[in-house]
This record gives C-alpha cells, structure tokens and sequence, in this order.
C-alpha cells in the first residue's frame, strides 16, 4: 500500500485509486490504511483520501501486486522509450470509477527539456496524470479493450484494429501516441509518449512503432512473471 501511494506521487488519492491499483478488497485496503494512519505512516484528508506522510519511506522496486512488473522494470522502459523518441513517456492504469480514469502510474522525462517545468512541480493531479479515460490517446486504448464497450464505435475500433492511437495531449502543440499493455486477455496499463505536434506523419509513425516495441516488451516481461515456477523445462 505504501509502495503504491509513493508510486501515485504527490498529492491525496482516493480508496476506490489504491484498491484498484492494489488489487486489494476494498474492506482490506481499508484496514491497512487506517492502521498506516494511526503509525503515521500514511495521513487521511476528508473521507477516503489519503497521502503518503513526508517521514514515511517506501521502497520503489518491488512488483505492484495488480501489476505483473516492478517500478523499477517500468521506470528503465519508459526511459529507453523517451530516449529513443520522445520527451516524456507515462505509464497510465485504469481505475473503473463513474466516469473511468486513467492514472499516471510513473513518468520519464528529460530533465533539462522543454518539458520538464509539466512534470518537475511534483503536481500529479492534471489531466496529463489523471483524466477519464476518454480524455486522449493513454485513457482511449483502455477503453478500446474494456469488455463490452461501445463494440460497434468506428474510433474505437479502429484503435483495436491498429493497437494504439495519437490524440491530441493536455499540452498545447504537443500529441499524446499510446498502446495498451496486455497481460494475457486483461489490458493493465497503457503507455504513451509525448510528442510534438507536426504535419509530417514520419514522426507519429516512429513514435507509434516505439511505443509498441515498449508495450511488446512489457506483454512479454508480464507472461514470464506470470508463469508458473519450473514451467516449460525439460524433464
């Protein structure tokens, strides 16, 4: 729980956010986190919110128990990514909320970059971290892949068709180009890389096809995590 509030960044999120992203039963996640609060570890504000207290330390590199992969593998892909071809590069996970969001998991950007001042402020709480998932790019190959949703919508079919989209982002004169993240069936997690808006399709096309290098390589990460200890040697 702590690991996932560090992971969530600055700023208070919601029971129905840790549940989702912790895999937890609602009951559970609320019993841990009242018993972080009375250690101190973790601070409440208003009714079921809560944020990771200054003094507390979590550690960053163990898996996320609803994601099959650590920080730590997420963090050096979406750095590959963002050097390869972009200036930033998120990870977003869906949280089934009315209406459904997408939240921004981690995120990697070029510190001396034009866009380092969107993400150096530690404020995780704009539409470039947090938005319904049909706000751009990151939130709509979510919701391309949920079960049941609008099957017959030309966008969103061509979205699975294509396995990924551009939209435009958050950020004046920059694009948002996604692709989902599956493990198995279940999409987990979209990744997505901020690049600057242009009229030559060269650019989206490279992105596109860097992206889904990164999310094949996290599918891939993900059914090796999911495999069965001893699978598939030779007896």
């Amino acid at each position: 729980m702590l690991r996932t509030l560090d992971a969530l960044g600055p700023g208070t999120h919601s029971l129905d956010t840790l549940t989702r992203l912790t895999g937890l039963a609602r009951s559970t996640a609320h019993r841990i986190l009242q018993s972080a609060v009375r250690e101190g570890a973790v601070l409440q504000s208003g009714y079921g919110r809560y944020r990771l207290a200054p003094s507390a330390v979590s550690p960053v590199t163990g898996p996320l128990v609803n994601l099959p992969f650590s920080l730590e593998t997420l963090h050096t892909e979406l750095s590959a990514l963002r050097s390869r071809a972009g200036d930033a590069a998120l990870i977003h996970v869906p949280v089934m909320l009315r209406p459904p969001l997408r939240v921004s998991l981690c995120c990697c950007y070029d510190p001396g970059g034009e866009l380092a001042p969107s993400f150096a402020d530690g404020d995780r709480s704009g539409p470039l971290f947090r938005a319904p998932l049909y706000t751009d790019a990151a939130g709509l190959v979510l919701l391309a892949r949920l079960p049941g949703v609008a099957p017959g919508d030309p966008v969103l079919r061509r979205i699975r068709d294509l396995n990924h989209a551009r939209t435009p982002s958050a950020l004046p004169g920059w694009d948002l180009v996604a692709a989902p993240v599956q493990r198995g069936a279940a999409t987990v997690a979209s990744v997505s890389l901020l690049v600057r808006r242009s009229t030559d399709p060269g650019p989206h096309r490279r992105a596109a096809a860097e992206v889904m290098r990164t999310v094949a390589r996290l599918g891939q990460a993900a059914r090796c995590t999911s495999r069965p200890a001893g699978a598939g040697r030779a007896r």
